[in-house]
């Protein structure tokens, strides 16, 4: 009955061109921070079977969402987590670079398709908002980027800009590594030990809302004892650079980019953290 009355035609009774299409399956390594997430969904899978959490808190479709983030990208997990050069999803990227850099001449278009982390326009991390400007950075603005309109809507107030605070630099010294080993556990670093850096440079970016005042040069106290345990070999992750196009759309209406023949740097308009809660008070 269903089939009598439903239009329903399959592709062999259509007969709609196809075009030829070349399938490639490419496998990337997963990184050690990748390797500890996918142990923990282990433990919680082990906690869901066993029945000792409630299945509103956690539970198998939880986890296997969650895997399948960690599987394209640790940062959708956690957007302070490093950009790993050899994700999936900067795998993806280096393909289409290559693609539109062996066929610009003949200005082919390629089609990017992902089911989940779609923009949500609070300044979080997501796929789209990355690979865009990725591959815009790599070619200097030369390929163009499509979105199909779907509708007009209600205003919903003003562009929300970054969701994560910066880390703000209290004093103008060099970068000491043992300062940025505790920093890192914070967000992610925008300097590495040994740099100049000054009052109200931006040194990294905080893990969560608001910004905070960081010392960059803080050394370990020396004393004449030493605890029972040895000390803790300090292993900082490298930190995240920027181009100038990176710069200009990572920062805030309160913070500039400075660019000099040596280096891109990010600061607060206004230096001096006093001035700067005088000025937001006001």
């Amino acid at each position: 009955m269903f089939k009598e009355a439903a239009d329903i035609k399959t592709s062999d009774q259509l007969h709609l061109p196809v075009p030829d299409a070349k399938f490639e399956t490419v496998v990337v390594k997963p990184s050690e921070i990748q390797q500890d997430m996918v142990q923990a969904l282990s433990e919680r899978a082990a906690e869901v079977h066993s029945g000792s959490v409630d299945p509103s808190v956690d539970n198998m479709l939880k986890i296997t969402s969650d895997g399948r983030k960690i599987g394209l990208d640790q940062r959708l997990m956690n957007s302070a987590l490093p950009d790993d050069p050899n994700s999936k999803l900067n795998a993806c990227v280096n393909n289409v670079l290559r693609i539109w850099n062996d066929t610009k001449e003949q200005k082919l278009t390629q089609l990017i398709f992902c089911d989940m982390s779609t923009p949500k326009g609070d300044g979080s991390f997501n796929v789209y908002d990355d690979i865009r400007t990725k591959l815009l950075n790599a070619t200097r603005g030369e390929a163009t980027m499509f979105h199909h309109f779907s509708e007009y809507g209600a205003y919903r107030g003003d562009f929300n800009g970054r969701k994560n605070g910066s880390m703000i630099s209290m004093s103008t010294e060099k970068s000491v590594a043992y300062a940025l080993d505790t920093l890192q556990e914070r967000g992610k670093l925008f300097v590495g030990p040994g740099e100049d850096c000054y009052e109200g440079m931006i040194v990294g970016e905080s893990a969560k809302e608001g910004d905070m005042v960081v010392n960059i040069a803080k050394s370990k106290q020396l004393g004449n004892q030493r605890s029972s345990g040895a000390d803790k070999a300090i292993q900082l992750t490298p930190p995240q650079t920027f181009t100038l196009e990176e710069a200009l759309e990572y920062i805030e209406d309160d913070e500039l980019v400075e660019v000099t023949p040596q280096s891109i740097r990010l600061r607060k308009r206004i230096l001096n953290s006093i001035e700067r809660k005088k000025a937001n008070k006001n």
